[in-house]
Order: C-alpha cells, then structure tokens, then sequence
C-alpha cells in the first residue's frame, strides 16, 4: 500500500525528527518489547516522541525504507529492510570489533567521526554470524562436524579462524575426533597427560566397558614399555589398576584397563570429608607399599594418578610412565646408600637421630642468626670469598678446594669438577625436596613425600606447592623451615641448588601444619573437623629429610587409620563367619 499524506498529529511536531528516524526510533522500541506489537502499545511506549499516536505509528509502518511493518492482524513488527540493515551492522561489527585492535590516540577527548581518534572496545559478546579472532601461534587440528565430515584447519598467526559463540550449549559442539579400533567402540575421552590420552571404550563383543589408553604419537617407546611391564606386575592388586592386555593401532601399543567410575580431584577437594579421606590415604598407602616392597618407585603421586570413589570409598594408583625399578635403572649404585653420599662422613648418617646431624643443624642456626642479617645479603651479592663462605655451613668442616660455587660448597666431589645431577621428574608441586635439588639418590621416599602433598592438597583444596624447582623449594621452605632443606642439600651434594635467599633469618622456623592450613585453605570447616592424627601423617610425610621421612608400610599402621583397620578386621570376621556358616545370615 502506497504512503497516504501524513496525520494531522505529524503536522503539529516540530520539524526536527524526520519520519524515517521517528520510524527508526520505534524500530528500538519494539526490539526492547522482543516481540511484535500493537500499534497502540507501541505508542504508548514512545517515551522521547509523547506525541505519537497509534494512527502515526501505522502510517510510519507504509513510508518508503521503514524499518517496521504491519502484519495483517494488525502487529507492528520488523520489515525486511529492518532485518537487511540489521545484517550489514552486525557484519560490520565483526569487521570492526572481534579482532580486538585498539587505536591509541595523542589526545585525551573523543571527537565521533574522526578515524584517528576512534575508540575500539573489547566485547565479551561475539557477533552470531561470524565469529572470528586473532589466533597467537600456528596450529593444526581435525573437526568432526554434526554430519561426519572431517576438516583440517590450519591456524596461521594473523589469519582469523571461526570459534564456537559463548552462548552455545555443549549439545551444539563439535566433538573432538576419536580414534577408531577394531574391537572397541570409543565413548568418550576420560582425560589426557604427558604420554597419552584415556578412553571410554566399550568392547563390541560382550559390550563390557573398559579404559582404553592410547599413546601420543610423541610418547617415547621406553616410557610405553615401562608403563606396560610394570602393570603386568602389579595391576590388579593391592589397589593398583588392573591391566587387562594390549593391542597395536598402527604405530601405537594400546593398553586396556580396567575401567573405574571415580569422582575427579577438582571434585574431592571440595567435597571429600575425613572418613573419606581415611580410605583414599589407606589405599593409596597400600598400592605404594607393594611397590616398594618391590624396589618401585611410582615417581608421579598425585591427585590425578590416584582414581577414587566416594561411592565404594576405593581407590586404584594408575599411570606407571615414570615407574623406576631400582635394582635395574640409574639409581642403583656399587656402593651401599648409607657410605654413597659424596662427603658426608658414615657417623652422620648412621641414624636419623645421629649427633653430627643435629650439631650440623644446631650450627646453621646459630650462624645464620648472628650473621644472615648484618653479613649473608650483602656477601651474596658480592661474592664472598671461600673462607667466609665456609661459616654458614651446617657442618664444621668442609674439603679445600679452588673451585667453589656462590652457595659455600664445591660444585664435585672434592676435585671441584661439576657434579653429576640426578632426574627431577614428577609433576610441578609434587616434587620430593630430594627431586628438587636434583639428587642422585632418589628413592622410594619421594612417593611419600608426593602422597603427603596429596593429602595436603585435599586438605586445604588447592595445590599447597608450586613454580619452577627453585621456587618449589623457597615455598616448601615456608613451611618446614630452611634448616632441613640446607641439611639435605649438604647430604646429597645438591648447595648449588640451594637459593640463596633462604638463608633469610625468616625462613628458619617451621611452621605448625594445621596452622598453616588455616591460613591457605579454601576448607576451613574441614580443617576444624579434623582429627590431630591427619595433621600428624601428613607431617610426617612432609618430613624433608628422607632417611626420617615415614615409609609407606609404617604410614599404613598411623593412628589415621586405625577405623580402616577396625572395619577390614570386622569384614573378615563377618566372611569367615558365612564362610563356617552359611545359613546363619538367614536366620
């Protein structure tokens, strides 16, 4: 219908506003109202234009290029010019706003108009058309689209890619690309690490639900055949995961596992209470202690290694990569552990209580107290000479020598050469102080230290540790006091690894643990339930001098543990009970 002559209302306005932009005007009306409107209601809402009346909104509906239309039961909604310029704004926008590039400008006002001076903000939105950004580095990954094809994209630096809108559910997603075996249907991926990635996968010949762990391509074969030979050895008991057998898919050796219905780590540090707790230590300590009966080192304790169910109150130690036999790999020495540490006399490690070792202690402090705050910063800095260097060691004497590091001690053996590093594996914030200092002898003790950090972890609901090794050992040192970490750093031949900084007068003293986990927990209620006995396991998991670190077998007789014990003990009376009488849980 053509435009008749304007209502007489339009006559009386004042001639600023043209009917167009009184068109336009009603246009942001309406999208507020999210729905199409009577001509009456939209008046009535004009709120800048009181003057419109429903007989000019009508009329502004037919005037050529209105962005509003009239429907024939008499609603006011969008035309198709309205929705045409809506597609050209919002393509504009995606041009303009999603690469995020902000002008900078000489002067502080804002002129509109003016290229130079114009203002481009950050949008947490995306445009629902095309969504696109900057990409950082070059990358490639498969997409599996709803309708099965696969496309490869390359994302090259400065070349913008298409992303998923915020807003979109997780039904919408593409999913990632699973692998394809031939006995196995892949349901879903469980989890990723370093070495592999773990799947859901359910066996087509009787359906049976397994963990099928495939290896990254980069995964290095020596890591895949440990992992395999030692859950030969220990799966299915003692709380360690259960190896089911392997397959190859094309260059890759595949294992299957049993698979675990768990709750996750991000999950138990919110939620896991102290009978919980009790049974996730005590499984954990088990699988541990047939290790070590054994010579094994796990080398990678954490919360993500260990599956645990709230529901069963069972836990399985899994992901043997890093496992090391130490009658076989490098730990092993020609020489017993008690004379192998370079200069350390036999009398200071003959027993964890020994005099030399306290008098080594006794000796940091007494040093660092009268001299770290007048002399240690400022010697440090300007590097002091060997002879000066020599009193704040823990010990009372230490071999001559030419080549001497920043940290008061020779970088060798006594022949000032530089001395041979142990591995410092594991996962950041696990790490045994040991491992840290990069040691030669790593033994079964580091597991211990990594389950206490575990504990801690579940304690306090967060990881208690973390950053490089250095700044490891500085956060460590926080909470047990530097004087046993300088104790094993002198034992192992590790001073050079020892940051200087510790030798502050601040980091002397240890600290409580539970006041300690007080002050960093995101768990305050827990803390307050909890029995003095937790504290006193993890402490003496945390204990940094390894030879006086708690084993695994004496972790499990801890008075923490003492309900498990009670409840097995029951468990077994109540089986052999059924098993002389079967008929008397009937009665």
């Amino acid at each position: 219908m053509e435009a008749s002559s304007p209502p007489p209302d339009l006559l009386l306005l004042p001639p600023i506003p043209a009917p167009i932009e009184r068109a336009w005007h009603l246009l942001t009306v309406l999208v507020r109202l999210r729905r199409p409107a009577p001509p009456a209601e939209l008046a009535a809402r004009c709120a800048l234009l009181p003057s419109t009346s429903p007989e000019l909104v009508e009329w502004l509906c037919r005037i050529p290029g209105s962005p509003l239309s009239l429907t024939d039961d008499h609603f006011v909604t969008v035309s198709e010019t309205g929705f045409a310029v809506f597609g050209k704004f919002l393509s504009s926008m995606a041009a303009l706003f999603v690469p995020r590039v902000a002008v900078r400008v000489s002067e502080q006002k804002r002129r509109l108009g003016d290229v130079s001076l114009t203002y481009v903000r950050k949008r947490k939105t995306r445009p629902v058309e095309d969504d696109v950004t900057l990409v950082p580095r070059a990358k490639r990954r498969l997409l599996m689209s709803s309708d099965g094809e696969v496309e490869e994209l390359k994302e090259d630096q400065g070349v913008r890619k298409r992303l998923f809108p915020v807003n979109r559910s997780e039904s919408n997603v593409e999913p990632k690309l699973l692998p394809n075996f031939e006995s196995f249907i892949i349901e879903e991926e469980e989890g990723s690490g370093g070495y592999g990635t773990v799947y859901k996968a359910r066996r087509k010949t009787d359906g049976k639900i397994f963990a099928v762990k495939y290896p990254h391509a980069n995964a290095h074969s020596h890591h895949v055949k440990n992992e395999m030979k030692m859950l030969e050895r220990f799966g299915g008991r003692n709380f360690v995961i259960k190896f089911e057998g392997s397959f190859s898919s094309g260059d890759a050796e595949c294992f299957v596992l049993e698979h675990v219905e768990h709750d996750r780590p991000e999950v138990l540090k919110k939620e896991i209470n102290v009978f919980e707790l009790q049974w996730y230590g005590y499984c954990m300590f088990r699988a541990l202690a047939s290790l070590h009966k054994q010579g094994v080192v796990h080398r990678d304790v954490k919360p993500g290694n260990f599956l645990f169910s709230r529901k069963l109150n069972k836990g399985y130690l899994i992901d043997f990569n890093l496992a090391n036999d130490l009658h076989q790999k490098f730990f092993r020495t020609n020489k017993p552990e008690t004379t192998s540490f370079a200069r350390v006399d036999a009398a200071s490690l003959s027993t964890s209580k020994s005099p030399s070792t306290n008098h080594g202690r006794r000796t940091l402090t007494n040093a660092v107290l009268s001299n770290v705050t007048k002399e240690a910063a400022n010697d440090y800095e300007k590097h002091l000479t060997t002879k000066k260097r020599t009193n704040w060691s823990p010990f009372d004497s230490q071999p001559t020598g030419e080549s001497k590091n920043k940290y008061g001690s020779q970088a060798a053996e006594g022949n000032g050469k530089h001395r041979r590093e142990g591995p410092c594996v594991g996962t950041k914030g696990f790490r045994a102080p040991e491992v840290l200092f990069k040691s030669l002898h790593q033994g079964c003790k580091v597991d211990i230290w990594s389950a206490g950090v575990t504990l801690l972890y579940l304690i306090i609901g967060r990881t208690p540790f973390g950053g490089d090794p250095e700044q490891n050992i500085k956060e460590i040192a926080k909470l047990r006091g530097s004087e046993d970490l300088w104790e094993i750093a002198k034992l192992h031949n590790c001073e050079s690894s020892y940051p200087s900084e510790l030798l502050d007068v601040r980091y002397l003293r240890s600290l409580d643990l539970r006041e300690w986990c007080m002050s960093n927990t995101r768990r305050l209620d827990f803390i307050e339930m909890a029995p003095d006995s937790l504290f006193d396991l993890v402490n003496k998991c945390l204990t940094v001098n390894p030879r006086r670190r708690i084993t695994a077998e004496e972790a499990l007789m801890h008075d923490f543990f003492v309900p498990c014990h009670e409840r097995l003990r029951k468990q077994r009376i109540l089986r052999k009970a059924v098993v002389s009488d079967p008929g008397s849980l009937t009665q």
